[in-house]
């Protein structure tokens, strides 16, 4: 089941900055930002890999990574935005490390501007049917 879960993750990613990096910063938050204080270090998706069928680690760019056990993927109605749950998450650069036992990490560009509308609406077609297939797998 978890490398399902590790594949959902990955997939996610890669569709989410898809759709976004080419026109739009993404914004990174994790449990303990504070509102409105979310990271945003023009992070780019260089790789994203599956280790060890239980864990997805993604390389950020610019010396970032983030890595989790993946337990729940989310991506929001509108497409705006993508978490992922899971345990033992670790967000890395060359001058932090920080640890979460439990929790998640949101991507997310701003709503409903020119920009972020005109880029769903161009390249948002895996992301939405993602969205999709992980709805349909809710019910």
């Amino acid at each position: 089941m978890n490398r399902e879960l590790c594949e959902l993750s990955r997939t996610a990613l890669i569709y989410f900055f898809e759709t976004y990096s080419e026109s739009t910063v993404i914004y990174l938050e994790l449990p303990d930002t504070p509102n409105w204080k979310a990271l945003d270090n023009y992070f780019y998706l260089g790789d994203v890999q599956v280790i060890d069928d239980t864990s997805v680690r993604a390389d950020l760019g610019y010396s970032w990574s983030v890595s989790l056990t993946p337990s729940k993927v989310e991506i929001g109605s509108d497409l705006f935005d993508l978490t992922i749950s899971g345990t033992d998450l670790h967000l890395e650069s060359s001058t932090i490390h920080r640890v979460y036992r439990e929790g998640w990490v949101r991507f997310f560009v701003i709503p409903n501007t020119d920009i972020t509308n005109a880029a769903r609406d161009a390249h948002g077609t895996n992301l939405r049917e993602l969205q999709s297939e992980i709805s349909d797998g809710e019910d």
